[in-house]
């Protein structure tokens, strides 16, 4: 909590109300998920006024996080996201500074 109202207080970062994302240890990893699976209504930021509901899961592996994050108009019309369902997998980048490796 302190470290939400410290990002909100630079003006950058605003919470979600309802968005939260539960992460749970599993083998290799973490698994996240939001607690409600409907997801969460937010307004977008793009005009702000359309309401788009969000719906995410994540798994972050040593090598990889998995971003499952979509976004529906209220009457189911995917607005972003991977239209099969499935997640966007960022793998980790090696011989970053601070893994020791050249910039």
């Amino acid at each position: 909590a302190a470290c939400a109202a410290a990002l909100a207080a630079t003006g950058r970062w605003e919470p979600l109300g309802g968005c939260d994302v539960a992460w749970r240890p599993v083998d290799g990893g973490f698994d996240g998920a939001m607690a409600d699976p409907g997801g969460c209504v937010v307004l977008s930021q793009r005009d702000g006024t359309t309401r788009v509901r969000v719906k995410d899961a994540l798994a972050l592996r040593d090598d990889v996080l998995e971003v499952d994050d979509r976004g529906y108009a209220l009457d189911g019309t995917l607005l972003y996201g991977s239209p099969d369902g499935g997640p966007y997998r960022l793998a980790r980048v090696q011989g970053t500074r601070d893994q020791g490796g050249d910039p």
